[in-house]
């Protein structure tokens, strides 16, 4: 499912439920509510643009310059109880499942990983989460000659190149 697609369904399933709030440039935006943050005040949604979005006194999506940082309060909590979270949240509102996987993981580790909340980051990795590139790439100095980028590129293509 892509973004349009999610767009798609929420509009086509819960145009009627759509909250209309201000975007964090002052333009008008509407969203759904999924689930509430579980560390804080706040609550995460979908746009009706499908964009996942962070809702306090205004909406951020995860388009915006920055936009990992408001979801690394959930970094907080395992990933098994927020994968959870959202999956209960999306058969409440009698969504498909399958919108779990446009939910911004790779990116909100990958910014983590940059950034003060990297044991945080390592603790979802370590729970096992899958390591993308730029996250072997990170964890690696962004040295593609570090021993442990070489071993991480010979576990992903060893089936091919029959190393």
């Amino acid at each position: 499912m892509n973004r349009k697609s999610l767009a798609a369904t929420i509009g086509s399933k819960h145009s009627g439920r759509l909250t209309s709030g201000r975007n964090s440039d002052g333009s008008a935006i509407k969203y759904l509510t999924l689930f509430k943050d579980p560390g804080g005040n706040g609550a995460f949604g979908i746009t009706e643009f499908g964009d996942w979005c962070s809702i306090g006194t205004e909406v951020r999506t995860v388009s915006e310059v920055d936009h990992e940082r408001i979801f690394f309060r959930l970094l907080e909590n395992p990933l098994n109880e927020v994968v959870s979270l959202i999956k209960s949240s999306l058969k409440e509102l009698h969504l498909p499942e399958i919108i779990v996987l446009t939910f911004p993981f790779d990116s909100i580790l990958v910014a983590a990983l940059q950034s003060s909340w990297k044991d945080l980051a390592m603790k979802w990795i370590d729970s096992g989460y899958p390591l993308n590139d730029e996250m072997i790439l990170i964890l690696s100095g962004n040295d593609k000659q570090s021993k442990f980028w070489l071993k991480k590129m010979r576990e992903r293509l060893n089936g091919v190149l029959c190393l």
